[in-house]
């Protein structure tokens, strides 16, 4: 059996504090996507719908999302299932309508796009490895 010597060690840990480093990195590049994008989409559905309420608890979520609180992490992707629950629903609901009832094409485009975005955020809070470690650095 081969011993590893000390200088073998220290690199070791130093590769692996680089793909550690990395993973953060990348994680961070996600969560401050996802936290742009939602507000963006807030500020545009606030002047939309005057409804300003929705805004502010946005900047919230998405504040505490940088920040790396947990809480943010399950509530915003529980919002992204309950959203793509509802876009499903109106699309399904579009799709058995009367052609005089449908929604206008550009209409379900938006909604299609909104429907990737929502799964690629759920996927991504819930299952990306780099976002887990971003967020346990912002905890300790």
């Amino acid at each position: 059996m081969e011993k590893i010597s000390q200088e073998q060690k220290e690199q070791a840990l130093i590769d692996y504090e680089m793909r550690l480093n990395k993973r953060i990195s990348v994680g961070k590049t996600i969560i401050i996507a996802i936290a742009i994008l939602e507000i963006l989409s807030s500020i545009f559905s606030a002047i939309a719908n005057a409804n300003i309420f929705t805004l502010i608890i946005s900047v919230i979520i998405s504040v505490a999302l940088l920040s790396g609180k947990t809480w943010a992490r399950y509530l915003f992707a529980a919002g992204m299932v309950i959203n793509v629950i509802f876009i499903s629903y109106v699309l399904i609901e579009n799709n058995a309508a009367p052609s005089f009832n449908a929604l206008p094409s550009v209409t379900v485009i938006i909604l299609l796009i909104n429907l990737v975005y929502a799964i690629s955020c759920t996927v991504l809070l819930f299952t990306s490895k780099s976002v887990s470690e971003y967020m346990y650095s912002k905890v300790n």
